[in-house]
């Protein structure tokens, strides 16, 4: 087995690589089975079990977040396969009795399950910044149908908390009505007159805002779990 090193940068070449990548989950694909088999308490075969496909792609979402300024990489990516197993069988509704071996290593539980543990929330911790990355790129491709880019948010967005607050219940209201949030995805543009005859707001407040506006009601009526956390509540 390759050296700390040498395996912190082989991983490195293979977050951009898909050959190098593939190589590399190919070559530890015995460690892959070991693991699994392991998590499993029965011997795993390839092409016959789930559970090694599950491994498998565990060990590839080990590579994409693995920092190796945390630490070794084969305890970090053991960690990854336990937990999406783990998230199979709740799925599948299954239940397996995970041996104390899998929790606590033989020469030293304590200190292992503390480092599974610290190494777990890391990478549950990477997870929601990838995808939370990618939830905001994805939003903000939305918005340029819309002529909005991200900066223009920190400018259109209401100052005081009760002008917010009415701007987040119109987009509320666009996003439960099914005419004018038909209007907003199909021309792209907020339907004023409409939204007038249902609050009394000026024309000229929802136009200042009209932008905030349009960003919000995305949220609501698109899939934004992490944006929505933002204006949940309100």
């Amino acid at each position: 087995m390759e050296s700390d090193i040498e395996i912190h940068n082989w991983i490195s070449c293979a977050k951009n690589d898909i050959g190098e990548r593939n190589r590399l989950i190919e070559t530890y694909k015995p460690f892959i089975i070991k693991v699994v088999s392991k998590i499993c308490g029965r011997f795993i075969q390839e092409g016959v079990d789930e559970e090694l496909s599950i491994g498998l792609m565990a060990f590839n979402e080990a590579i994409e977040v693995f920092d190796a300024h945390k630490g070794a990489f084969f305890s970090f990516s053991e960690t990854v396969i336990k937990r999406r197993l783990i998230d199979y069988y709740r799925k599948e509704k299954r239940t397996v009795e995970v041996p104390m071996s899998v929790i606590c290593s033989e020469t030293d539980g304590k200190t292992d399950f503390i480092e599974s543990e610290r190494a777990n929330f890391e990478f549950e911790e990477k997870t929601c910044a990838m995808e939370r990355k990618e939830e905001v790129q994805e939003f903000n491709n939305h918005l340029k149908e819309y002529g909005i880019a991200l900066s223009d948010l920190l400018k259109s967005c209401p100052k005081q908390e009760g002008a917010r607050i009415r701007a987040i219940k119109m987009a509320q209201m666009i996003a439960a009505d099914s005419k004018l949030r038909e209007h907003l995805l199909t021309n792209k543009t907020l339907p004023i007159n409409a939204m007038l005859e249902k609050v009394k707001i000026s024309r000229k407040t929802i136009e200042r805002h009209r932008k905030y506006i349009i960003a919000v009601t995305l949220i609501l009526v698109e899939d934004f779990p992490y944006l929505l956390e933002y204006i949940k509540g309100v």
